[in-house]
């Protein structure tokens, strides 16, 4: 905890804690029983308006898969889901799985993680 108190001083000596939404006004400190020690700690870096790292990584990641499953859509839509549109996104699917085993190893919790895509399983849902 030491460690972390200094970090803490570091950075309020920085002004890090300067112009924060809620600045001045007391902190909303409910808690949840069942949340663990770490809750309130989350609570405050959110309502501060950051996010931690694994949080932030995930958003992308789940964007990022949103963004290549609206392509293949309307590809397909499109009819054009040939031979070279279907290699070009299975090597998209092997790029985001790649990111999302890397990601899976840095969330702290399983709940967290995300599933791996299928390709082949995406192509046969995405045809109309």
């Amino acid at each position: 905890m030491r460690f972390v108190d200094e970090l803490l001083q570091q950075a309020e000596a920085r002004g890090e804690f300067k112009n924060l939404p809620g600045e001045g006004r007391p902190l909303n400190l409910e808690t949840n029983p069942y949340g663990g020690d770490t809750q309130m700690a989350y609570k405050i870096v959110k309502d501060s308006g950051y996010a931690l790292g694994f949080i932030e990584e995930r958003r992308k990641l789940v964007e990022r898969v949103a963004n290549l499953r609206e392509k293949l859509r309307q590809a397909a839509e499109r009819d054009q889901l040939g031979a070279t549109a279907v290699d070009n996104f299975r090597a998209e699917v092997e790029t985001v799985n790649r990111a999302i085993q890397s990601y899976n190893l840095k969330a702290p919790l399983e709940q967290f993680h995300l599933m791996p895509l299928d390709a082949d399983w995406e192509i046969r849902h995405a045809r109309p």
